[in-house]
């Protein structure tokens, strides 16, 4: 059975993964493998790693209103 995930699931893991190694270390590959599976899991979502940094900025910013 496929992997299901939101996201918020790539865009959490992305963070705890940034968080551990630094986002300049961070990949699909890795993002991949921290959800269990393959870096389709993040494709799936976003085009790249600029757009998980966009949806990371506009959530901070939706908590910080």
């Amino acid at each position: 059975m496929a992997q299901v995930c939101t996201p918020d699931d790539v865009l959490d893991a992305a963070l705890s993964l940034a968080d551990e190694i630094g986002w300049r270390n961070v990949t699909a590959h890795a993002i991949g493998a921290r959800l269990g599976g393959g870096p389709g899991l993040v494709i799936a979502h976003y085009n790249d790693l600029d757009e998980i940094a966009d949806a990371w900025f506009q959530r901070a910013l939706a908590d910080a209103l």
